[in-house]
């Protein structure tokens, strides 16, 4: 009931579906699953999925939008360490690699 109402609101919400897997998929993210829970998200889950039952219908939509623009910061912050780490990366191997070749060459 709670997974139906989520997926309701989400398609309110600028009638788009915020909801998609590919909406916060990152670009370093592996096809295979890996570990996705810590041992206290169950307990963490309920707590929050109380607190939405326990909402006022009013605040539902706003509350999701909310939660929404939350995840894209989020996901915007997260490709941006990842562009840096890999700009980084790519600027670290090429110093190696001009390093390498000037000494060679001595």
């Amino acid at each position: 009931m709670l997974a139906f109402l989520l997926s309701y609101i989400a398609c309110q919400v600028n009638e788009t579906n915020y909801g998609d897997h590919e909406t916060f998929a990152t670009t370093v993210q592996s096809d295979d699953p890996g570990p996705m829970f810590s041992p206290t998200f169950a307990l963490r889950y309920q707590a929050v999925s109380k607190s939405i039952l326990d909402m006022p219908q009013s605040q539902l939509l706003e509350a999701w939008t909310t939660c929404i623009q939350n995840a894209r910061k989020a996901k915007v912050a997260v490709e941006d360490e990842i562009k840096k780490a890999t700009d980084a990366h790519v600027r670290s191997r090429r110093i190696c690699w001009q390093l390498a070749l000037t000494h060679c060459f001595w």
